[in-house]
């Protein structure tokens, strides 16, 4: 039995708690938030204790994991501390507010024994992984240009998510995870080039990013800027020599597909009519965890997500950032 510690009983806490509480041979074990009536509520639902000081479950031995699903700004003292009581991690992203955070944390990591996972959950979303499928099975030649998006209303559910300062803002919590998606197919990017929009208090909140990898370019727009009345709209389309990979989503459409509802995923390949592109359908969220958690009962190394792909995510995000406040290209 794994024993797991979740720091933090907000929306990703609660998520992440619900899909360990659907696995076999875990156990949560205790929900971690010093907001005492969060915490009390989530746990009474998971059948964990609540806990209000996080060094409780640090020094205590019988919790194997602890995930970390606070703030940004919160997330590179907390991970350290779990290194340094000899627990195995998985936090949320963004990995950190600054790859300066990111060293240290990945230094501490390499002298543990255990392991270090970020949750960049599209590299588990059933869609995606088979659209990557496709693209490294060749089937459609190489790729030529990809566009993707995630659109939304502000968060005012927690309104620190739109704070450049402190979260990175938007393009660190919401677009963090097209860029990464778009690395994870085509490689480091070389050059990026982005333009926005701020509102009243200067935080950037849509931005639109051209990214060169090594024999394509891709678009990337994301925003915090939509009514509230506009449906949460994701998408990635991918143009290839021989055809093209369409995904999109849209929350409150109709249903698409009767298997994923507001879910499309189509395949149309030069000389075919467009069809349905199969995918093994699934949570994608305990797709992740039951990875992290295998991953730690083989004592094998996450490689889905290494420390490394999380460090360029962020280092992407943040050549994003450096463009959008000189309106100047980036190198990688």
């Amino acid at each position: 039995m794994i024993s797991v510690a979740i720091i933090g009983a907000g929306v990703m806490g609660a998520t992440h708690a619900r899909a360990y509480a659907g696995l076999e041979g875990v156990e949560v074990a205790a929900i971690v938030d010093t907001m005492e009536e969060k915490a009390q509520k989530l746990a009474d639902e998971v059948h964990a204790r609540p806990v209000y000081q996080s060094e409780e479950i640090f020094q205590d031995p019988s919790i194997d994991l602890v995930d970390v699903t606070l703030p940004t700004s919160l997330h590179a003292q907390f991970v350290l501390r779990a290194l340094e009581c000899g627990k195995h991690i998985l936090v949320e992203k963004p990995f950190a507010r600054t790859l300066e955070e990111i060293n240290r944390i990945t230094r501490a990591a390499q002298k543990s024994s255990k392991f270090l996972m970020v949750a960049q959950v599209l590299r588990f979303w059933p869609e995606y992984v088979a659209i990557r499928d496709v693209i490294c099975s060749g089937q459609l030649g190489q790729p030529l240009m990809a566009t993707a998006c995630r659109l939304s209303d502000p968060p005012l559910w927690a309104v620190w998510l739109i704070d450049d300062r402190g979260s990175g803002g938007m393009v660190l919590d919401l677009q963090i995870h097209d860029l990464d998606v778009l690395n994870w197919m085509f490689g480091r990017p070389r050059r990026v080039l982005a333009k926005g929009i701020q509102n009243e208090d200067k935080n950037w909140v849509h931005c639109m990013a051209q990214v060169e990898y090594a024999g394509l370019t891709a678009y990337d727009e994301a925003s915090h800027r939509l009514p509230a009345d506009f449906p949460y709209t994701t998408g990635l389309r991918v143009l290839c020599e021989n055809g093209i990979l369409d995904y999109a989503t849209c929350t409150s459409n109709p249903s698409i597909d009767e298997g994923r509802p507001g879910h499309h995923l189509m395949i149309y390949e030069a000389g075919h009519k467009g069809v349905p592109l199969s995918f093994t359908a699934g949570n994608a969220y305990a797709n992740e965890l039951a990875y992290f958690i295998e991953c730690i009962r083989s004592n094998r190394a996450p490689q889905t997500v290494t420390v490394q792909d999380a460090r360029l995510a962020v280092e992407t995000c943040l050549a994003v950032r450096a463009s959008l406040d000189t309106g100047l290209a980036i190198d990688l």
